[in-house]
């Protein structure tokens, strides 16, 4: 990176020389034009590949308008500019998120599927090839799911994950955090089958409640919710409609 000066700073090249011309010496930058802060011996890691580290960096208006050595930035600040010294530390740019799980993303990485790949036929690709080295009755865990991203147009549906195998319960969790799709593959699971990461009682819940055979398995009395996530048939019927005798009082 190049040696910033204060004529090239400031801009006023032009009124720089004019002012020498007449006899005054320049003097520091005017509060209009001075940066709002100057941070000075850092070790600041600028993201740039031409000049990965620099020393400094001024502020002015929310912008990094220099960054350089400790002698040219510091020759920037006005007579009310703050100078903070970073005292060598290190200093990257900023990184918002609010809400972030950076052990959970690492540990689904290391063991789980990544299917954010945009498309139904890959997200179950990439499934069939986690199947293949997994065995049968074991659970097959996808995470960073997207349902409006997927080229087919439609949401990734149980009888897509019965494609990729029946001799596997699988599940796909959304990016979201809060739903997904899932097939049971095996109604009752033994625990130490669960992967660490392994899915919430709830969809524990919904995934054994949707079995292949006609009745729900049976359910742990400590198990919560509905006994069954399916109408009863013709039985499951609405409240009684009130007598035309109590309908008309």
């Amino acid at each position: 990176m190049s040696e910033i000066s204060r004529k090239d700073f400031l801009g006023l090249g032009t009124l720089a020389t004019a002012g020498l011309a007449a006899g005054c010496a320049p003097g520091a930058p005017s509060a209009s034009v001075a940066p709002d802060l100057v941070v000075v011996n850092g070790n600041v890691l600028t993201q740039d590949d031409a000049s990965p580290r620099a020393e400094a960096f001024a502020i002015k208006d929310e912008r990094f308008v220099a960054v350089g050595s400790d002698a040219d930035v510091r020759n920037l600040a006005g007579p009310d500019t703050p100078v903070i010294d970073a005292a060598g530390a290190t200093i990257v740019p900023g990184f918002i998120d609010a809400h972030s799980h950076p052990s959970g993303a690492g540990l689904n990485e290391l063991r789980n599927v990544n299917t954010n790949l945009g498309s139904i036929a890959r997200i179950q690709d990439a499934l069939r090839e986690r199947a293949r080295t997994t065995p049968p009755g074991e659970w097959i865990v996808g995470f960073m799911y997207d349902d409006t991203k997927q080229e087919e147009g439609r949401p990734l549906s149980r009888v897509d994950l019965d494609g990729v195998s029946t001799d596997h319960p699988i599940v796909v969790g959304h990016r979201g955090g809060h739903t997904g799709a899932a097939t049971p593959g095996s109604t009752t699971p033994r625990r130490s089958s669960w992967p660490a990461s392994r899915p919430t009682r709830r969809i524990r819940s919904a995934v054994t409640s949707t079995g292949r055979t006609g009745s729900s398995p049976a359910r742990s009395p400590s198990a919560r919710g509905p006994s069954s996530t399916c109408p009863a048939g013709p039985r499951a019927r609405s409240a009684p409609r009130a007598s035309r005798s109590s309908a008309g009082r």
